[in-house]
């Protein structure tokens, strides 16, 4: 895996974990925990787009580069 891949997908998960926790605590404050549902919801399909868009960015460049 290049260097720039494993920074991109430590970013995502470092956001998707932080809007997370926040919606963790809007939902036991607010005791409705839809809000937490919801961006489980959210944070899963943009990590997935992440990870489909890098595997897509790493096969593209493993045919132009087949050392590595």
């Amino acid at each position: 895996m290049y260097k720039e891949t494993k920074k991109a997908i430590k970013i995502n998960l470092w956001i998707g974990g932080i809007i997370l926790l926040f919606f963790v605590i809007v939902s036991m404050v607010t005791d409705q925990w839809g809000f937490f549902f919801w961006a489980l919801w959210s944070v899963f399909l943009v990590f997935m787009i992440t990870i489909s868009q890098i595997r897509k960015h790493e096969k593209a460049n493993s045919h132009k580069n087949p050392s590595g």
